[in-house]
Formats: C-alpha cells, structure tokens, sequence
C-alpha cells in the first residue's frame, strides 16, 4: 500500500517526500542496528532488527524510480 501511495502521490514528484522517507531510513538503519548491537535478549534483537530492514525497504522505495515494486519485492521473499 505505501509503495502504491508513494508512486501515485504528486508529492513524490517534488522530491520533498522522498527527502524524508531518506532521513527516515537512514535514522531506522542506523538505531535498528546499533540498538541490536547492545541486546542480550534474542526478542529485543529481532524487534530493532526489523526496524533497521524497514530502513532497507524505505531505501528500495527511494531509490528505484520505476522498479520499486520489484526491489522491494525480491527483498522481502529473500527475507522470508
């Protein structure tokens, strides 16, 4: 649903959105990562590990202008 509301949003052709989909996931990379550093609790490293691969997926959203469906989905059924 996002990838569609991001591809049809005449926001998206301004760039504004997809400046702050960026910061979004490079700030859920980088504290999804470096909080799962910290965890001896295998739920707690799985949770902020999910966070960060949300940051991956965001960065596929961003950064394919006219594959994003097919990034995004060769990343999620190589994750599952």
């Amino acid at each position: 649903v996002m990838v569609r509301l991001f591809q049809i949003s005449p926001a998206a052709n301004t760039g504004v959105l997809s400046n702050v989909l960026t910061v979004i996931a490079i700030a859920s990379i980088l504290f999804g990562n470096l909080l799962a550093l910290t965890q001896n609790n295998l739920k707690r490293l799985l949770g902020y590990s999910s966070i960060a691969h949300f940051g991956y997926l965001l960065i596929a959203l961003v950064a394919s202008k006219g594959m994003a469906m097919e990034a995004i989905g060769v990343y999620l059924v190589t994750y599952v």
